[in-house]
């Protein structure tokens, strides 16, 4: 967990990466581990939608954690119920939006079903036939006979109602129809998106949210229901809709929010090794998934911070820290490493009237702020030395040469890479810090020249505070 580390860092790079990803993906995944900052990076780049007058993206959120106590097709009920409120709220509902005779004709026979079932049986049976084909063509025919009758009572009934009325009633009470069903309320909640997208030119983002916050058998019950809408038909015979929910309600995207390596794992516990995880997942993302984490955002942000403070480059500040032990720190500690470095390194000259090349002084400041031990610093500094890393000597190498005692440059023995042992010799000092030097081969034998050299490194870093 990130603690309050997401106050510190920007996530622009992966806002731009996952504002691209929605244009070219429909349905997408977004991954990243339990508590590294998926709710974080999804809220800062709805805000910078929000923000931006020319961002196409307006977004419904669902929760599924809320779902996981009840029956599938209660599921699809509060999941219809929670995007019709948020439409509601967004302004998406179409004020002159009209029901048609054959939507309230479907929306009377969702909520009269039993009514009419009740009086055809009960007609049925008034006849007295057995006859199980006879029957069922009489049924036909008084079916037939009853649709005058049904219909009029639409028209009764579409008098008594308007568009508000059929949404509030929606909205107090679910109705129960099928998890598979293309009914009515999806109907008005679809033919409001589009409408909306068409006219706004925007689009809908359906967000499915803290998916790795459900137990592992909420979880693909959860997922079960979603993906059912294009594994059926609905109960109306309408054909199999295989776009999952971009069609079904409409939206441009669909975006699940899991850690997709943790849900691998589930997957295959639940359902054996063997079973087909990537053609199971393809139902939920089209073309690849989008990985995300605050580390790697917290670590890119805090080593272009220390580029920027110390004027060196990526590379070299890169490599100087160890593999994941930026993200190990709080950011508070990162930022605040970098406040008032030149101070502790303000009356170091290498020359009279001669200031050092402050960039690899900054530098180790900072690394000894953090934490790392002078004992590291001493040993990358003396591996610039036997690199022969002319960056690096040119500007450490005047305070290494001074005797602290006699004022005076020594030489400073190094034990190279390709050169063997070596002493180097100061020529010249320039105005900006900088050394001129030449390189010597040693013939002597020099055992204690890489302890001496790191000697020499240790007490300039006991000079830099």
């Amino acid at each position: 967990m990130l603690n309050d580390d997401s106050v510190f860092i920007p996530v622009d790079d992966a806002i731009d990466r996952f504002h691209n990803h929605l244009l070219s993906h429909e349905r997408i995944v977004l991954s990243a581990k339990f508590g590294d900052g998926k709710s974080f990076f999804l809220n800062e780049f709805k805000k910078k939608c929000a923000n931006d007058d020319n961002s196409p993206y307006k977004f419904i959120t669902l929760y599924p954690v809320n779902y996981q106590v009840l029956e599938n097709k209660d599921i699809f009920e509060l999941i219809k119920h929670d995007v019709l409120l948020q439409i509601l709220q967004l302004g998406i509902i179409d004020v002159d939006y009209k029901v048609s005779d054959e939507m309230a004709f479907a929306f009377y026979l969702q909520n009269n079903f039993c009514t009419v079932a009740e009086s055809l049986f009960s007609m049925l049976s008034s006849v007295g036939f057995v006859n199980q084909t006879n029957q069922s063509l009489f049924g036909v025919f008084l079916v037939i006979k009853w649709l005058k009758s049904l219909k009029d009572k639409v028209n009764e009934f579409k008098k008594e109602v308007d568009q508000t009325v059929l949404l509030d009633d929606y909205l107090a009470k679910f109705d129960k129809t099928s998890v598979y069903e293309n009914d009515i309320i999806t109907k008005i909640i679809r033919d409001n998106i589009i409408t909306y997208e068409r006219r706004n030119n925007k689009k809908i983002v359906l967000v499915i949210e803290d998916m790795d916050r459900l137990d592992p058998a909420h979880l693909f019950r959860i997922m079960n229901v979603f993906s059912a809408h294009m594994d059926y038909g609905y109960r109306n015979m309408s054909p199999i809709d295989n776009t999952l929910f971009d069609n079904k309600f409409g939206v441009s995207n669909v975006v699940f929010v899991m850690h997709e390596d943790n849900t691998k794992a589930l997957f295959h516990h639940f359902y054996g090794e063997e079973a087909d995880y990537d053609g199971y997942m393809s139902k939920f993302y089209n073309k690849d998934i989008f990985k995300f984490s605050l580390e790697e955002e917290k670590e890119k942000y805090a080593i272009r911070l220390i580029v920027q403070n110390t004027g060196l480059d990526v590379y070299r500040v890169t490599e100087f820290f160890e593999n994941g032990f930026l993200t190990s720190l709080s950011m508070r500690k990162i930022v605040s490493a970098m406040d008032k470095v030149e101070e502790l390194f303000r009356s170091l000259e290498v020359k009279e009237g001669v200031k050092p090349d402050p960039q690899l002084l900054r530098l180790f400041v900072i690394a000894k702020r953090l934490g790392i031990s002078n004992d590291y610093i001493v040993l990358k500094i003396a591996q610039y030395f036997s690199n022969i890393d002319r960056f690096c000597i040119d500007r450490l190498l005047p305070l290494l040469a001074r005797n602290p005692k006699t004022n005076t440059l020594d030489k400073v023995y190094v034990q190279t890479d390709n050169y063997g042992i070596c002493y180097l010799l100061v020529e010249d000092i320039k105005n900006n810090g900088l050394c001129s030097y030449s390189m010597i081969e040693s013939y002597n034998n020099h055992n204690d020249g890489e302890k001496k050299l790191k000697q020499k490194i240790a007490y300039m870093l006991s000079l830099l505070g």
